[in-house]
This record gives structure tokens, C-alpha cells and sequence, in this order.
């Protein structure tokens, strides 16, 4: 293992090799979970996704616990939404113009976010921070804490963003709006340039760092207006291609989804990280008086 664990590339390429064994298990079993849920005539393309998905999320949890770094289900929150559009979308041979823009944005989406974590990923031996701190306060719990916790329940909230795909993709609408369509397709990939650019400038930022008279918060960008531009961004996906689900379908239920999104960002991911951020670097405070929290607005005097 100690090849995998001294070298950045062996760790990603080990990730890689993990992820290719939970998709094939997961598309060898979707017929089989197809045929289980058939029977049932509620949405059974949607019931039996949510089947393989959670029993990827258990192989890549496994994984995770073979290599003691929770971080190897990372990339799933943005891998397993572009084999689940593009499988719907293969089964169904549905290849209209709002499942095309759907497809679109998804890859976009999906593409930046394992990029930018990819970039990120400092190795097997370096787990995010917030793992490393959650199991160092339980210990006993821990392995529940993992398993429900850090993978299932993203999992779970991503599936349910994912239903709207869904829904665009296994019903045929007897009519469409074309105007939420391309609304909704234009927001989603708004939101994604929005994270592409706060990647950039935060990307230019650390390689300053090595500078003893480098300000150690970010100024710069999207950064300038949000503390928080890649979560605004990620709920902004969300809920763009809720719309654009919306112009094809009309389902208002499946917004539950973004929402979940949002409260998962807004209740959990944003006063961790500015706990985290407010313990570490005094400037903080100063700059979390003065930029909005979430949604990009002009600064404070």
C-alpha cells in the first residue's frame, strides 16, 4: 500500500480503479433492481437508480475504510449525477433538446467539480479536515458517523436533486416550455461558471501563501462579493435545473431536492467551514463582517 500512500497519482489512480468497480457493479445490477421495482409502476428507472447508487456509496465506503481516508468518497457527489443522466438517457434513447441541455449541464457541472477536487486532493494520507476532526470528537462512533453520515446521507441528498433529471428524462411531456427550459439551463450553467471562477481565483491566491506579508484571506473574484461563491454556486445548479425540469415536466415536488441541497450547505457544510476558518485565521472575522455569507452582494463598509 505504501505505493499508493507516498504518491498523489498511485492515490488517484487507486480512487479511479474504485470508482470503475462501483460503476460496473452498479450497471451489472440495475436490470436486476429494475425487475425488483417494475412490479411496483412508481417511476421504477428513479427506484431502481436509488438501489445501485446506495450500494456504490457502500463499495466506495468500504474503499474508504481499506485505505483509512474517508475522502475517497469525495468525487462521488460529482461523478455518480453524470453516469445516472447519461445512463437514463442511453436506456431511453431520449435525446430531445431539453434532455440534451440537461446532459450539457450535468457534464459541466460534474467535469469542474472531480476537476477541482482532483487539483485539491493532497493524497491517501491527508483526509479532509472536517473527517479528521468529527472522528477525533467520536471515535466510538465513528464508523456509523462515516457510513450514514458522510456517504450515505450526501448520497441521498444528491439522489433526490437528481429526480428531476430523472423525471425530464423517463416522461414524456405532452407539451413544454421552451422559456423555463432555457432559463433554467442558463442559471445551471451560470452557477457553474461562477464556481469555475472562485476555483481560479482561489487557485491564484494559495500560490501566494508562501509569502510571510501574503494576506491570508481571500479578496479576490467571486471571493469579493461571497465567502462562500462554490456553495451559492452549487445551490444555484440545483435549483436551475429544478427549472428546467419544470419547462419539460411541471413537477413542482421534485424541488425538494435543491432544497435539501441548500439546507445541507446552509445548516451544516457553511458554519462548519467558518468555525474552521474563524479558529485558524484572525483576518477572518474582519472579512466576515464585510462579504455577504452566501449569495454574491457589494461589500459592507
Amino acid at each position: 500500500m505504501k505505493f499508493i500512500y507516498n504518491n498523489k497519482k498511485n492515490a488517484l489512480l487507486a480512487i479511479f480503479f474504485i470508482y470503475v468497480i462501483a460503476a460496473v457493479c452498479a450497471i451489472g445490477l440495475y436490470e436486476l433492481a429494475y425487475g425488483w421495482v417494475e412490479k411496483f409502476d412508481f417511476h421504477p428507472h428513479l427506484l431502481a437508480f436509488l438501489i445501485v447508487d446506495v450500494v456504490a456509496t457502500a463499495i466506495v465506503y468500504f474503499a474508504g475504510v481499506l485505505f483509512k481516508n474517508a475522502s475517497v468518497y469525495d468525487p462521488y457527489w460529482s461523478v455518480a449525477p453524470i453516469v445516472a443522466v447519461f445512463g437514463w438517457a442511453i436506456a431511453l434513447e431520449r435525446f430531445d433538446l431539453p434532455v440534451i441541455l440537461v446532459l450539457i449541464a450535468v457534464s459541466l457541472w460534474g467535469i469542474r467539480l472531480t476537476t477541482n477536487w482532483a487539483i485539491g486532493f493532497k493524497g491517501m494520507k491527508h483526509p479532509d479536515w472536517r473527517y479528521v476532526d468529527i472522528e477525533a470528537k467520536h471515535p466510538k462512533s465513528w464508523p456509523l458517523i462515516n457510513f450514514l453520515g458522510i456517504h450515505l446521507m450526501p448520497t441521498l441528498v444528491v439522489y433526490l436533486a437528481l429526480v428531476p433529471v430523472g423525471l425530464l428524462i423517463t416522461n414524456t411531456a405532452a407539451s413544454t416550455d421552451s422559456f423555463l427550459i432555457v432559463f433554467g439551463f442558463l442559471i445551471s450553467t451560470t452557477a457553474v461558471w461562477i464556481q469555475s471562477s472562485a476555483d481560479k481565483a482561489m487557485r491564484r491566491f494559495r500560490k501566494t501563501q508562501t509569502k510571510p506579508t501574503a494576506p491570508k484571506t481571500i479578496r479576490d473574484g467571486m471571493w469579493n462579493y461571497s465567502r462562500h461563491p462554490n456553495y451559492f454556486g452549487e445551490i444555484l445548479f440545483w435549483f436551475g435545473i429544478w427549472i428546467l425540469q419544470m419547462g419539460a415536466n411541471g413537477n413542482w415536488a421534485s424541488v425538494i431536492g435543491a432544497v435539501l441541497v441548500a439546507l445541507l450547505f446552509l445548516f451544516v457544510s457553511i458554519p462548519m467551514m467558518e468555525r474552521h476558518l474563524i479558529e485558524k485565521n484572525a483576518e477572518y472575522k474582519t472579512y466576515r463582517q464585510t462579504v455577504s455569507m452566501l449569495i454574491p452582494w457589494f461589500r459592507k463598509k
